[in-house]
């Protein structure tokens, strides 16, 4: 029996890690689990994403991560939490993998080097939530992960069905300004431009929602695409830019390859005007 029993408990690894970019250690059932990207109903479904204004580097990355007391990353076997990084996270950089637990008050606590550097307990509702950490003094912002993502409101045409689509793009914000205990004072207003190939943008910039403020973000907004290649699986090339109040340009124009029917966080973290430079991640999952 107790043979039989081992034999089970390897195979239950096996699927796990064949399912997830990296398993979870030993979680009790009940407990913490990875959860698929859909919902469900009674669990709490969460992701943490760690946006400290500090360098990103192997030595700043968090060793450790233990939810509910249960260990989830490790750097010595199923993966760190880096700077900027998401957890849990899927293949490439997609993060369409969530833990589930029971709603209530969840722990976490991040470790480096050994040492316990955080440990905050947040209260969670049923649902799917995203926690972002951007001070190891401060609790995390929970942002309600809009889940599900809604279809196309413009149906394909004749002319455009081959050729054009949409994707979705959430801009957060969590920049500093001079230094990194100052977080950015003021609004940006995200935008987004048709480009040509990795040209400059063409025509007029589109706002991409409301401007948000320091630990905010907008809603899952529309942006519309036209594919490079025809009958390809689908992207663009998009520029993106952020204006301050003034509609001074805060965040440089650059262009990202975007993906029709994605739904992609543009997370803007660092410092502006200081180090380690301002600057967009993007992570999120291509459909």
């Amino acid at each position: 029996m107790l043979n039989y029993l081992m034999n089970m408990k390897s195979i239950k690894y096996l699927l796990l890690f064949a399912f997830a970019a990296c398993a979870v250690i030993a979680c009790q059932k009940h407990v913490l689990t990875y959860a698929p990207s859909n919902p469900a109903d009674d669990m709490a479904m969460f992701q943490i994403t760690y946006v400290e204004p500090i360098a990103v580097n192997a030595s700043n990355a968090i060793d450790s991560v233990f939810v509910n007391d249960k260990l989830v990353a490790s750097s010595k076997g199923v993966g760190q939490l880096a700077v900027n990084g998401t957890y849990p996270y899927g293949p490439a950089a997609a993060t369409s993998k969530f833990f589930a637990a029971a709603p209530g008050s969840i722990k976490i606590q991040f470790y480096r080097r050994g040492n316990e550097v955080y440990n905050k307990t947040v209260d969670l509702e049923a649902g799917k939530w995203e926690l972002f950490v951007y001070s190891l003094n401060e609790d995390p912002v929970i942002f309600d992960n809009l889940y599900p993502y809604k279809g196309n409101p413009e149906r394909g045409t004749v002319e455009s069905f081959n050729t054009d689509s949409i994707a979705r793009i959430r801009f957060y914000n969590f920049a500093f300004l001079g230094d990194n205990t100052t977080p950015y004072p003021g609004k940006i207003q995200y935008q987004w431009g048709p480009g040509e190939g990795s040209k400059r943008a063409l025509g007029e910039w589109h706002n991409l929602g409301e401007p948000v403020g320091f630990g905010e973000a907008t809603a899952h907004e529309i942006v519309h695409l036209e594919k490079e290649v025809f009958n390809s699986e689908g992207y663009d090339y998009l520029y993106f830019r952020g204006v301050d109040e003034q509609g001074n340009e805060v965040i440089e124009s650059d262009y990202w390859t975007t993906y029709i029917g994605s739904t992609i966080k543009h997370i803007y973290r660092g410092v502006v005007g200081g180090s380690p430079a301002a600057g967009i991640t993007l992570s999120g999952s291509l459909r």
